[in-house]
């Protein structure tokens, strides 16, 4: 959404950022519908989470005014190429979720932090880390993870968004108009969801990693290329 944002809007990075995430909010409050009467959220994992996500888009946010991008760009997106490889290569069997003890509680606080941190900083919600990391390490069903995850996202977009309107980094017509057109996609495709095959989901999950790793790639390329100035 962000590159959109900037190419076909015009808006300054900054700004874009801050727009993306708002609209995150409306969308993923019509996925959170759906999953929610589905009976698909775990939300004590969603509010472990959540304590942890609140604090890190804060930082995120506040991050965003100064802090150079390229080289958190360039972590994530070889994060999301490893965990494309992981889904690609089969995900285990989810039993719902594991018993929680103290350490898992740490570890999904931590997981929170990060997915605030990004959340805030790149304008993303945040659901393409939390997804992988409860199938992969809480042994949740997909279906679970997603509408656990977009619950979290919710709360972190609606904070963190909250923060970005102080900064003057939010263009409401623009989080308005890319939010309601997601909203009515997220809608369909979490009333879909639970139709799709998990192979079928796994593959298109690990496509969307890896396009989205490959455009944040071609940025930390193009943003790290010395300008030519023409001579006459």
């Amino acid at each position: 959404m962000v590159p959109g944002l900037v190419y076909f809007a015009g808006l300054s990075q900054r700004r874009a950022h801050g727009t993306s995430l708002a609209a995150t909010v409306l969308f993923a409050s019509a996925g959170v519908a759906v999953y929610a009467y589905e009976g698909h959220v775990n939300l004590t994992y969603a509010l472990i989470i959540i304590a942890g996500s609140a604090t890190g888009v804060v930082a995120g946010t506040r991050l965003l005014q100064s802090a150079p991008t390229r080289g958190l760009q360039l972590g994530f997106s070889l994060l999301l190429g490893a965990a494309a490889g992981r889904f690609l290569g089969g995900i285990p069997v989810g039993r719902g979720a594991v018993d929680l003890t103290a350490l898992r509680v740490a570890a999904l606080v931590v997981l929170g932090v990060g997915v605030g941190i990004l959340a805030g900083l790149l304008g993303i919600g945040g659901g393409i880390l939390i997804v992988p990391g409860l199938v992969f390490f809480f042994e949740m069903s997909e279906l679970l993870a997603k509408g656990t995850s977009l619950t979290v996202v919710l709360v972190t977009a609606a904070i963190g968004s909250c923060r970005n309107w102080k900064y003057r980094n939010v263009d409401a017509r623009g989080a308005l108009l890319t939010g309601c057109a997601g909203a009515a996609s997220a809608f369909g495709g979490a009333t879909l969801a639970g139709e799709l095959d998990p192979r079928l989901s796994s593959v298109l999950i690990a496509v969307l990693m890896i396009l989205i790793g490959a455009r944040m790639l071609l940025g930390v390329v193009s943003s790290g290329r010395p300008t030519r100035k023409l001579q006459r």
